[in-house]
């Protein structure tokens, strides 16, 4: 913090209550910071878990949606996950190289694709639900039971919101950016 006799490179106007750099303090730095965190807390649990020679980050949604219920088509995967269709693509894409899952065509509809865990993508599920455990209990650390309740309606309206900006027309992108400027 800077001490009131100090001189600042910020100007006091783009400072908040704590004398801090306003910018910092947009969401959307709250959210790199979380998202950077906990990506480093995920590759080091994933590395004590001896999982990261299989796993990668951003592959937890997908395996734990398929130990929920295996043989999967890709649809209902990212409705359950809400991840997008590509983001879930490329992350089935180097499961299956690594061996976790396999792709194969629905029988009933030749269109849509089923996904179903390997011998190797099961004999994960103990350690990585260990691991998962341990992963939300360090997240949950010092939170209130209504704490957690409300930080995942929170987190869940982000989503959506970044969802729907995802589906909006280019018109549309065009609009919000001219009234925002």
């Amino acid at each position: 913090m800077v001490a009131a006799n100090e001189k600042s490179a910020i100007p006091s106007d783009r400072r908040d209550e704590r004398n801090q750099p306003a910018g910092l303090e947009d969401l959307s730095f709250y959210v790199a910071r979380v998202y950077y965190n906990f990506l480093a807390l995920l590759e080091r649990s994933l590395v004590e878990a001896e999982l990261d020679e299989h796993l990668r980050p951003g592959m937890g949604l997908i395996l734990q949606a398929l130990y929920e219920k295996d043989n999967l088509i890709i649809k209902e995967i990212a409705q359950f996950t809400r991840l997008s269709h590509s983001t879930l693509t490329g992350m089935l894409d180097k499961m299956a190289k690594a061996g976790i899952v396999t792709r194969a065509a629905d029988p009933l509809d030749g269109r849509a694709v089923r996904i179903r865990l390997t011998a190797l993508g099961k004999s994960l599920e103990q350690r990585f639900a260990r691991m998962n455990k341990r992963l939300n209990a360090i997240l949950a650390a010092g939170l209130s039971d209504d704490d957690v309740r409300c930080a995942k309606v929170l987190v869940s309206k982000m989503i959506e919101n970044m969802k729907n900006s995802e589906t909006a027309s280019p018109t549309e992108t065009l609009q919000r950016k001219a009234n925002n400027s």
